[in-house]
């Protein structure tokens, strides 16, 4: 077993015995908080010289808590990426990297089959998943030894850019820097991996969901500065999109993506279909906008708006 795969199972293993004693009651102790630090310490050492990569996260699936284990060392491993290759300190980082891992340790008091519901839950168990971030706050809210920035993190991990978060709606740009982060490490690793109601999505298409989010759950420049910086190298440095794929621009310009640069997603070489006047237009030229792309219809979708710009080219062609 290599050392990152040592690094990980210690905080898999760590975060099943945080769950299991804070569900049977008992309080989060100076003890779990130094079996934290060191798996932490560990995967920091571990990732300085190591490049993200799908490969190097865990999914280990040996029980029906193991989504969630996985989930807090996944996030704690996204975000120890993202603030080594932005050049921050350990003393730096280490606030953001304990937020992520312990984000959702208010799970460990929901009861465990709205948890593990492989259905759609209906509105009082949705309303039980929305607590938790208050119920981990509350949890550690009076633990001196735990800084401000991680209690920020459990509590306002699921507020968003356009205010439909919960569980405060607290507008997003008074909320800290680190808890941002956390926010979308959490949304990303929960995508790429398979949850009990759903398989994982294939990291392409992921990255495309996530990349949408832009502008809506997340400020879409830190979160594009966040998928280059993460996404990017987790799918080792290939554009998450294809040629035939269609996409919007600010402006609301809808594309055809001809060609993708890996160095450059938000410019790839593109042909204009419709307009920022949502008219339809001859294919202009393949050329690189400065415009930024800022949407990724899906492959159906693609599909979709071309048979309509096929249909309206062939209807004005017959009215002239």
């Amino acid at each position: 077993m290599s050392r990152i795969q040592e690094a990980l199972r210690l905080g898999f293993l760590t975060a099943k015995k945080i769950y299991r004693e804070l569900g049977a009651g008992r309080n989060l102790s100076d003890q779990h908080l130094l079996k934290v630090e060191e798996f932490l310490r560990e995967l920091w050492g571990c990732t300085a010289s190591l490049a993200p990569d799908v490969r190097h996260l865990h999914s280990q699936q040996i029980e029906t808590q193991a989504w969630l284990y996985n989930h807090w060392v996944n996030v704690a491993a996204l975000v120890c990426w993202y603030t080594q290759r932005k050049g921050m300190s350990w003393e730096e980082a280490y606030p953001l990297l304990l937020g992520a891992y312990l984000h959702d340790i208010g799970y460990a008091r929901i009861d465990e089959g709205v948890l593990n519901s492989r259905h759609k839950l209906d509105e009082n168990s949705m309303l039980q998943i929305q607590m938790h971030p208050q119920i981990g706050y509350n949890l550690v809210k009076d633990m001196k030894d735990i800084d401000d920035a991680v209690k920020q993190a459990i509590l306002f991990h699921h507020e968003r850019f356009d205010g439909e978060g919960y569980p405060t709606t607290l507008p997003y740009g008074r909320l800290p820097f680190s808890l941002k982060i956390v926010g979308m490490a959490d949304v990303l690793e929960a995508l790429i991996h398979e949850r009990t109601y759903r398989k994982a999505y294939p990291l392409a298409e992921a990255l495309r969901l996530f990349f949408n989010m832009g502008g809506h759950e997340f400020d879409r420049e830190l979160m594009h500065d966040f998928l280059d910086t993460v996404g990017r190298p987790l799918a080792l440095n290939l554009p998450f999109y294809r040629s035939g794929q269609l996409g919007r621009l600010a402006s609301g310009t809808v594309v055809s993506i001809e060609e993708a640069h890996s160095a450059n997603w938000l410019h790839p070489t593109v042909s204009v279909l419709i307009n920022n006047k949502r008219e339809i237009v001859p294919r202009s030229e393949p050329s690189v906008l400065s415009d930024e792309l800022i949407f990724i219809y899906s492959h159906a979708e693609s599909e979709k708006i071309l048979r309509h710009i096929a249909e309206k080219r062939a209807s004005m062609k017959k009215s002239s």
